[in-house]
């Protein structure tokens, strides 16, 4: 069955130069950004200092958790190459949710909360260590792996384990 033209979501493209900064740190956001072409740099400043948190290509997302939360930008992004991104509005994601399968619904509803959970575990609790982070970060990357269905995880693990690897690599910078 074809699915009417009223029911396909367009995305918005943007073409960015190189070295220009995409997303600015402390910043409100209400979308992500799929590297469509070349490549971004995402980093923070702590005490002056540009800490490398990491350097994303063709097909990484960005700016993601703006679509489930609103708050501030956690990092920056810069482009490290002129690159071609694709623009994922938070509309656009309510959009494509909704007309989903409801398991895929569910799946993702789910996460979301279970991310939001986590967060506020974390930053209310001001004692919590970079160790805690490391453990919720990895117990989420778990969870994603076994609500995928089998055939999808490999595509998963071999796309998201090197990103979480770097990730943890980046935290023990600050243990």
């Amino acid at each position: 069955m074809a699915k009417s033209r009223k029911d396909t979501v367009i995305f918005e493209r943007r073409f960015i130069p190189k070295g220009s900064i995409i997303i600015q740190e402390g910043d409100e956001g209400n979308s992500a950004y799929l590297v469509q072409s070349g490549s971004v740099r995402v980093f923070t400043e702590q005490n002056g200092k540009k800490i490398i948190l990491s350097d994303l290509e063709i097909g990484s997302i960005f700016g993601e958790m703006s679509l489930l939360f609103d708050s501030p930008r956690t990092a920056s992004v810069e482009a490290s190459q002129d690159c071609n991104l694709i623009v994922i509005s938070r509309k656009n994601l309510h959009e494509k949710l909704e007309r989903s399968d409801v398991t895929i619904k569910a799946i993702v509803y789910m996460l979301i909360d279970r991310i939001i959970g986590n967060n506020k575990k974390f930053t209310e609790n001001k004692e919590s260590t970079i160790e805690e982070l490391e453990d919720s970060t990895k117990l989420i990357y778990s969870n994603v792996l076994e609500a995928l269905p089998a055939g999808d995880r490999p595509d998963f693990q071999a796309s998201v384990l090197p990103a979480l690897e770097k990730f943890i690599e980046c935290l023990d910078e600050f243990k």
